[in-house]
């Protein structure tokens, strides 16, 4: 499984570089982020991510986003500023719609 994840995540590198934005995330970072805790108790599954290029976009940025600014730790969501979670949210939706509208995938961003 790591090595699918690495593979999705290297595409996925590809793809934000063509938007000018610089990912560092590995599989294993995205394996502990997807198990941090978070105040709606909201658990998208690490399948679900994998299966859906938008949703992987986002969360890599998401974890590039909490990277540039502190280690990544199983309550870094909960433990942080309300307003820093959701700039870290808007940034990775920017580039998730940003990625969509490259594709001319209309509907996703609708």
């Amino acid at each position: 499984m790591l090595e699918e994840i690495e593979s999705k995540i290297e595409k996925a590198r590809r793809n934000l570089e063509s938007l000018n934005y610089h990912l560092d995330v590995s599989a294993q970072d995205l394996m502990e982020y997807m198990s941090t805790e978070t105040f709606t108790e909201d658990r998208v599954k690490l399948r679900d991510v994998l299966e859906n290029e938008y949703y992987l976009i986002h969360e890599l940025v998401e974890i590039n986003e909490w990277k540039k600014r502190s280690r990544i730790h199983g309550r870094i969501i909960v433990d942080s500023p309300i307003t820093l979670v959701y700039t870290i949210h808007y940034i990775a939706l920017e580039k998730e719609l940003e990625y969509a509208l490259q594709r001319g995938d209309y509907a996703w961003v609708k």
